[in-house]
């Protein structure tokens, strides 16, 4: 099913075209395979794109992706215009030390585009948990990992391990860092990421729903993505962007909280 993922991921993108003028530099976090990172450079912009250092890189990358720890970006201070993210924040531990990080590589006037979950996209990932299940006991292929193709399948268990799949079978997990998957109901919500930005040190200018559904297991992955818009306004969008600057202010005021 990556086909569907890149679709998507490709739908949220391009509705944040308009924020990446050409020739702008955009360090990217969480660059996966570099996929995002393509195509965002073949908007004329230059594109340093990273991921955790160790992170198996997938056989079909299509950009250079270049290692981190985490947290440290090997970059100058203020040598970035735009840092972006993709479905990466909600899976950050020390996330106010990346948000720093990115604060201190933004040129002044430098801006934050980051695409999150949303509480809507949580919920119907738990409503379709147990169907999705079933669909992949019976061995037909379902959702974002084709659990009826052996070699996805034990990519997946080397990666998780079994016992932890089968606790995941009876009861769905939490996405990302936060405790268990009720918790990210309250903690997709926008303004928990909107609290973080502003003690990282940005103003947030806006948050815009992405206008595409879709679960966690990418349920009925043959459905056309002008379906999935529909399907955003009654059943929610499955992301949000949330749009954010570098407020001037805030080196100095962290400078001292420092001291």
């Amino acid at each position: 099913m990556p086909d569907l993922l890149n679709r998507v991921r490709r739908h949220e993108l391009e509705s944040v075209r308009k924020l990446f003028p050409p020739g702008s530099s955009v360090v990217e976090i969480g660059g996966g395979s570099g996929f995002q990172a393509s195509i965002i450079s073949s908007w004329d912009c230059a594109v340093r794109s990273f991921d955790i250092a160790g992170r198996a890189k997938p056989d079909d990358s299509h950009y250079q992706v270049d290692d981190y720890d985490g947290i440290h970006l090997p970059l100058p201070d203020a040598s970035a215009d735009i840092v972006f993210s993709s479905n990466v924040l909600e899976h950050v531990r020390d996330l106010a030390g990346l948000l720093a990080e990115t604060w201190r590589v933004m040129k002044p006037e430098g801006l934050a585009i980051h695409i999150l979950p949303t509480p809507s996209w949580r919920f119907w990932s738990i409503v379709t948990h147990y169907p999705f299940v079933l669909l992949t006991a019976l061995g037909i292929p379902a959702g974002f990992v084709d659990w009826s193709n052996s070699v996805a399948r034990q990519e997946r268990i080397r990666d998780r391990g079994v016992s932890h799949l089968l606790r995941r079978a009876f009861w769905p997990g939490p996405h990302g860092e936060f405790p268990n998957a009720f918790s990210e109901l309250a903690g997709f919500r926008a303004a928990h990421w909107t609290r973080a930005l502003e003690k990282a040190g940005l103003v947030v200018e806006r948050v815009v729903p992405s206008g595409i559904y879709y679960s966690g297991y990418g349920i009925l992955a043959g459905l056309p993505l002008t379906a999935r818009c529909r399907m955003a306004r009654v059943l929610g969008s499955s992301t949000q962007v949330i749009v954010a600057r570098k407020r001037a202010d805030a080196g100095q005021r962290q400078q001292r909280e420092t001291l």
